[in-house]
């Protein structure tokens, strides 16, 4: 993944990470995610995170 980070600006990116160590939340922001979330999480950020991104996708496709 880390080969292809400048390819990521231009893709919105979400991770699910499996825990909160300082070392993979490091490696996470390595791959300038839009959104951070954890495994233990009930995912209802994740859920309005992703409707919004949808939602700006939608307009984005119209303007």
């Amino acid at each position: 993944m880390q080969l292809l980070r400048g390819l990521l600006t231009e893709i919105y990116v979400v991770l699910v990470i499996p825990d909160r160590k300082k070392s993979t939340i490091e490696l996470a922001h390595l791959l300038l995610p839009r959104f951070l979330s954890q495994k233990d999480s009930d995912f209802t950020d994740l859920k309005i995170v992703l409707n919004k991104m949808y939602i700006n996708s939608q307009h984005s496709q119209f303007a």
